[in-house]
């Protein structure tokens, strides 16, 4: 049986490690009492969404959730989306 070429990381793990990345140079910039670019909170804030969300949706998969086609949201089988998105980016 032939093994198959090496393929991605998956993006999670990328974007966990760019998370660390992130937060570690943050906590160097305070620490030498520098102050840190705002691009880095923002990327911070980012990735930590885009983590809980996959988080979220792994969560809600396993209690009856499923992913409505053509959207990051899911919803409950049976019943339509309530909540408002208008602070979803």
């Amino acid at each position: 049986m032939r093994k198959p070429p090496l393929g991605l990381i998956p993006k999670h793990i990328r974007q966990a490690a760019r998370l660390e990345e992130v937060a570690a140079a943050i906590r160097r910039y305070h620490e030498a009492g520098e102050p840190v670019p705002h691009a880095w909170y923002d990327e911070e804030a980012e990735l930590r969404y885009l983590l809980a969300a996959r988080s979220l949706d792994r969560s809600e998969s396993r209690v009856g959730w499923e992913r409505t086609p053509g959207s990051d949201r899911g919803r409950l089988e049976g019943q339509a989306c309530t909540g408002s998105s208008a602070s979803l980016p």
